[in-house]
C-alpha cells in the first residue's frame, strides 16, 4: 500500500530590486563599434576624455541592451565594463540590472531536461549582483529562491545529502525559513530520526503555508511513542528498527534485502544510494499507525513499515518488505506519478504472485468480473472491502505481467519515465504499446485465460 504525503511547494523568483535605471539616450550603437572604441581606448587608457568617452559608450550599449531586455548581446560587454570600470556606480548599478534580469529569464525559461543546470546558471548570476551591488542583501530573496528550486531537484532526486546541504545553506541566511524548515523536517522524519524532526517542524506548526503540518507533528509524535524501546540495526544504506523481541528477524531479514536490492535494482535499472528506514512494528501497533491499517500487510510512505506477527512465516514478511521496497524504486523513478494500478501491480510481480491467486483471477475473468483501470485506482484508493481489495492486486500483477511478457519490461520502464514527464494512462499506452485502455483490458483477459 502507499499513501501520498508530499506536500509539492512552488517557488517563483520574483523581481525584488528597484534599480532605477533610465536612459535618455537615443543612441543605438553598436557592439562592433564599441569594440572599436575599445581599442582606442585600451591605447590611451591615461586619457581622461578617452577613457570618459569609452565608458559612456558602454553605458549607452548596455542600457540599450537591458532596456528592449536583450541581455545574451551584453554578457561580455558588462564583464569588460566591471573589468575596466570595478568602482563605477552607474556601471555597478547597470552591469547588476543585467545580470539580474538574465536571471529570471533562465528561472521563467526552465526545462525539465536542463533544470539543474539552469538553476545553477540562475544562482552565478545573483551572486555576481551581490559581489557587485553596493546593497547585496536586496537579492537574499532571490537567491533563496533558486535555492529552495534546487532543494526540490535534488530531493526528488532522493539526493539528500546535497538537499540537505542547501537547506542549511537556506537556514544560515534566515533562520525561520519555512520551506527550510519543513523539508528538513521532512528529510529526517524519512530517516526516522523523529526527535530531531519535531526540533524543525515545531517551529512552523502555526504557518498556514503547510496545512496538514499539526496532523503530521501528531503522527510524528505517536511513532516516537510507538518506537518508544526499538533498537536500530544498520545493514549498509537499510536501516532496521523494531523491538528486542523481534530483533532476530530483523537480522534475518537484513540478509534478505539485499537480495531484493539486486534483483529490483537490475530490473529497473535504479539502486538507491540514500538510507532507507525500516520499522517493524508488533502488530498490534501498527493497526495505531493510521484508520484501516488491518486492511494492509505493509506500508510505504517514505518509510517502510511492516506488521510481525509470530504466526507470520518469515517467507511472507519477506514478500510483503519486497512490494513495499517496489513502491520505493517506482516513487523515486517517477516522482510519484505512475497510477497506481501499475504501481501496485510492479510491486505484486516483484513480489511474487502464486498459482492459487492466478486462477482465482482467471475464475473471475470467465465469470465477467474484472476491473477497468479507472476503476482498479478507484478500488486501491477508497475500498475497504478485503475480496475487491485482493482482487485488484491480483489483476493489476496481471496487467504488468502480459506488458512484461508481450513487450519486455524495457516497455515498462518506458512507461515510467513517461508518468514522471506527466503524461496521462492514455496517452502513455498510446505510445508505448499502441493501444487505449479498453484493448489493454481486452488483450490481458485473453492473457489471463490462456497463461493462467
Amino acid at each position: 500500500m502507499k499513501i501520498k504525503k508530499n506536500i509539492k511547494i512552488v517557488i517563483l523568483l520574483t523581481s525584488l530590486i528597484l534599480l532605477n535605471i533610465s536612459s535618455t539616450s537615443k543612441a543605438n550603437i553598436t557592439k562592433e563599434t564599441l569594440n572599436k572604441i575599445e581599442t582606442n581606448f585600451i591605447s590611451n587608457k591615461n586619457n581622461k576624455i578617452i577613457r570618459e568617452k569609452y565608458k559612456n559608450n558602454l553605458l549607452e550599449f548596455l542600457l540599450n541592451a537591458y532596456n528592449k531586455k536583450n541581455t545574451d548581446t551584453s554578457l561580455d560587454i558588462c564583464q569588460k565594463a566591471i573589468h575596466y570600470f570595478p568602482n563605477d556606480e552607474n556601471i555597478k548599478k547597470i552591469v547588476t540590472g543585467i545580470y539580474f534580469e538574465k536571471a529570471k529569464a533562465i528561472v521563467k525559461n526552465i526545462t525539465d531536461e536542463k533544470e539543474k543546470m539552469q538553476l545553477d546558471l540562475a544562482q552565478e548570476y545573483l551572486e555576481k549582483c551581490q559581489q557587485i551591488s553596493e546593497n547585496p542583501k536586496q537579492f537574499d530573496k532571490a537567491l533563496t529562491d533558486i535555492l529552495v528550486r534546487k532543494c526540490d531537484f535534488f530531493y526528488q532526486e532522493k539526493d539528500f545529502d546535497k538537499t540537505q546541504i542547501l537547506l542549511d545553506e537556506i537556514l544560515k541566511k534566515d533562520s525561520n525559513n519555512s520551506y527550510a524548515l519543513y523539508r528538513t523536517g521532512q528529510i529526517l522524519v524519512e530517516r526516522n530520526e523523529l526527535k530531531k524532526a519535531l526540533t524543525y517542524w515545531n517551529k512552523i506548526s502555526d504557518n498556514t503555508l503547510f496545512p496538514n503540518i499539526k496532523k503530521q507533528i501528531e503522527q510524528v509524535k505517536k511513532d516516537i511513542n510507538l518506537q518508544k524501546n526499538f533498537k536500530k540495526i544498520s545493514w549498509r544504506n537499510f536501516n532496521f528498527y523494531t523491538s528486542q523481541k523481534y530483533q532476530r528477524v530483523s537480522y534475518s531479514l537484513r540478509k534478505k534485502i539485499n537480495q531484493a536490492y539486486r534483483k529490483i535494482g537490475s530490473d529497473f535499472n535504479y539502486y538507491p544510494k540514500y538510507n532507507i528506514a525500516i520499522i517493524l512494528y508488533p502488530k498490534k501497533y501498527y493497526n495505531k499507525l493510521g484508520d484501516n491499517m488491518y486492511l494492509t500487510s505493509g506500508l510505504y510512505d517514505g518509510k517502510i513499515r511492516l506488521p510481525l506477527e509470530d504466526s507470520v512465516p518469515e517467507n511472507s514478511l519477506f514478500r510483503v518488505l519486497k512490494h513495499e521496497y517496489t513502491h520505493l524504486v517506482i516513487r523515486d523513478l517517477t516522482s510519484e506519478k505512475a497510477p497506481v494500478w501499475l504501481n501496485e501491480g510492479l510491486a505484486e510481480y516483484e513480489a511474487g504472485v502464486d498459482n492459487f491467486r492466478k486462477k482465482n483471477l482467471k475464475q473471475k475473468v470467465q465469470d465477467g468480473k474484472v476491473y477497468s483501470l479507472n476503476l482498479l485506482n478507484q478500488i486501491f484508493e477508497e475500498s475497504q472491502n478485503k475480496e475487491k481489495l485482493y482482487t485488484a492486486y491480483t489483476e493489476s500483477f496481471a496487467i504488468v505481467d502480459y506488458i512484461i511478457t508481450k513487450f519486455n519490461f524495457y516497455k515498462i520502464l518506458q512507461m515510467l519515465k513517461d508518468f514522471k514527464k506527466g503524461y496521462s494512462t492514455q496517452e502513455v499506452l498510446s505510445k508505448n504499446l499502441a493501444k487505449n485502455q479498453e484493448e489493454i483490458l481486452s488483450d490481458v483477459k485473453t492473457f489471463i485465460k490462456k497463461e493462467y
